[in-house]
């Protein structure tokens, strides 16, 4: 799960297998990040992968040759292993700080709304630049608090990246929020142990909650980068 994307007018409607459309959202911040390079016959490595939808849609939808989901949990690993059995995609239990990979073995990182969990992000952004091939692409989204942004891209930069595109997506994710609301809402109601939906109902941004008042005032930005070793 993720805060989502929805697409404005002027962009083309996803086109999602039936199984997938009540995950739209959460899909399309995906594809909107990741859309930006081709990565059919890639190697992509996807830091963060949490339950592995996201790695899923990428596999089946965009065809890289091999995505390999990490993640710090290795429950959220197993997971993964179980519900997402597809061709070409695996699931790893690794370390955002400490990637388990060779130097320059990827043609493509991802990281979508995950890092802002890290100690250390200066260490993450050095490990992703570590990993990638030369000239490969480092397809990056996340939230920070609005006076964090210039020095989240001044570290991007200090760890070797040329940033190719940079886009503030905030008013999108907001959209999505306020378009899936009911949904996720009456999910959480009917799933959720009671003593727990007060706390997911924030992490999943209901409307109300901090994450999405605080995007609504400007307090943070949801931004997208397309970066470059």
């Amino acid at each position: 799960m993720n805060y989502g994307y929805a697409p404005s007018a002027k962009e083309s409607p996803l086109v999602l297998e039936k199984q997938d459309e009540a995950n739209r959202y959460f899909i399309g911040l995906y594809h909107y990040v990741v859309s930006a390079i081709d990565l059919t016959h890639k190697n992509v490595l996807e830091v963060g992968s949490g339950r592995g939808g996201g790695a899923s849609y990428v596999t089946r939808y965009l065809k890289p040759a091999q995505l390999t989901g990490i993640d710090i949990s290795s429950e959220a690993v197993a997971f993964c292993r179980t519900q997402h059995p597809i061709q070409n995609l695996s699931f790893e239990t690794g370390d955002a700080e400490a990637l388990p990979f060779n130097d320059n073995h990827f043609d493509t990182v991802i990281n979508i709304e995950s890092s802002h969990c890290y100690g250390s992000l200066e260490t993450f952004f050095q490990e992703a630049y570590r990993v990638l091939k030369p000239k490969g692409h480092f397809l990056f989204a996340d939230f920070r608090p609005s006076h964090n942004i210039n020095p989240m891209r001044k570290l991007l930069l200090q760890s070797g990246f040329s940033i190719r595109q940079e886009e503030d997506i905030t008013h999108p994710v907001i959209q999505a929020l306020e378009l899936d609301n009911d949904h996720k809402k009456t999910l959480i109601q009917n799933i959720a142990d009671p003593k727990l939906i007060e706390s997911i109902e924030q992490l999943a941004g209901i409307q109300g909650t901090r994450p999405h008042t605080y995007f609504k005032n400007g307090t943070w930005r949801y931004v997208r980068f397309v970066l470059q070793k």
